[in-house]
């Protein structure tokens, strides 16, 4: 490269002679009009020749880097290759089981916590019933006028709080319990392993993992702290309409109505404690799949490497420091080019 900028700036040179009358022999409006067409031309081939310079030394730049790394992987080899595959199998198994037990216990929780719900919604409602809705003989209403509407309605409000309150207790008990499981987790065995690979390799995996593990702000090292503000997904809603709908009903507020809305917050709670054990736990499955498969490759890298022989390890190393000198050549010829550029442009 360096001697094509020598034979341009050659040529550019002898041009400017001619054009400057030097070359007495030669000033015929001929030759002279070539040579003021060639020096345009040639200006722009050293003017190409300097960019294509700079931009391919900012190139280099990403060569030497990529090398660098391919080094950084051939040194991580023999890391891996040393580390404990016993305690890898160790934290495969650990996260197995936690997966299974989690997934056991949630199945067994949102029964449980269904029940307790639905018992207790139950019991409140009953409680309505029995108070507006059957008389002094034990006999069923069909409904209840003026006088009881709104002693009925202002009754109704604290007790849909009080059951919107249970189940939140009744989900953030059951969350934390079921993930009690977590804290067999050994991170500090992850972030040892982490070390052991190449930077590159390393920062993806770790992003990959904990990118999941925060998903939700999901903090397994504090489980208690999850769940301070547990969307219930509507169930307030849900209750305020409920209210509404007794309120704007015209005339006496009868059983059935009161049955229907009764039923439906029933199905309602069903729903929400499903829907938020399932998404929680699909969250922790996400995470510990992610450490499943990092654990996995890792073996995966550890057998491959552990199989190459000294002969291969040398070749390789030997292939790396070979194209290192080449593109330190190259890296010699476009200093010179660049150092030719900044004198020029400083004169």
């Amino acid at each position: 490269m360096n001697q094509y900028l020598q034979a341009f700036e050659k040529v550019a040179q002898s041009t400017e002679q001619l054009l400057d009358a030097q070359y007495n022999s030669l000033e015929s409006v001929e030759i002279k009009q070539t040579a003021s067409v060639l020096q345009e031309s040639t200006a722009s081939c050293i003017a190409e020749l300097r960019l294509s310079t700079t931009k391919l030394n900012e190139t280099l730049k990403l060569c030497f880097d990529n090398l660098a790394l391919g080094e950084e992987v051939w040194q991580s080899k023999q890391r891996i290759r040393e580390a404990s595959s016993l305690e890898i199998w160790q934290q495969l198994g650990e996260i197995s089981g936690c997966k299974v037990r989690i997934q056991t216990m949630t199945t067994a929780y949102k029964i449980t916590a269904i029940g307790k719900l639905t018992k207790s919604w139950n019991e409140r409602a009953e409680e309505l019933r029995k108070k507006y809705f059957v008389d002094s003989k034990g006999r069923m209403k069909d409904g209840i006028g003026w006088d009881d509407k709104k002693g009925f309605l202002l009754d109704v409000r604290p007790i849909l709080l009080a059951q919107s309150n249970e189940m939140s207790q009744v989900i953030r008990e059951g969350l934390v319990l079921i993930f009690q499981d977590l804290a067999i987790i050994n991170f500090n065995a992850l972030d040892s392993s982490l070390k052991l690979l190449d930077t590159e390799t390393a920062k993806k995996s770790e992003f990959k993992i904990k990118d999941i593990f925060q998903a939700e702000n999901l903090k397994f090292k504090d489980p208690k702290s999850l769940f301070g503000g547990i969307p219930l997904l509507g169930l307030h809603d849900l209750f305020s309409q409920a209210i509404k709908d007794l309120q704007n009903r015209w005339g006496d507020i009868e059983w059935k109505h009161v049955a229907q809305n009764k039923d439906e917050i029933s199905r309602k709670i069903q729903k929400q404690v499903t829907t938020i054990f399932d998404d929680r736990v699909r969250l922790v499955e996400e995470c510990l799949e992610q450490l499943l498969c990092f654990y996995n490759n890792f073996l995966e890298l550890q057998s491959r490497y552990q199989q190459e022989t000294p002969e291969q390890r040398l070749a390789e190393k030997s292939w790396i420091e070979q194209q290192q000198r080449e593109f330190e050549k190259v890296q010699i010829d476009i200093n010179a080019v660049l150092g030719q550029t900044q004198e020029k442009l400083a004169s």
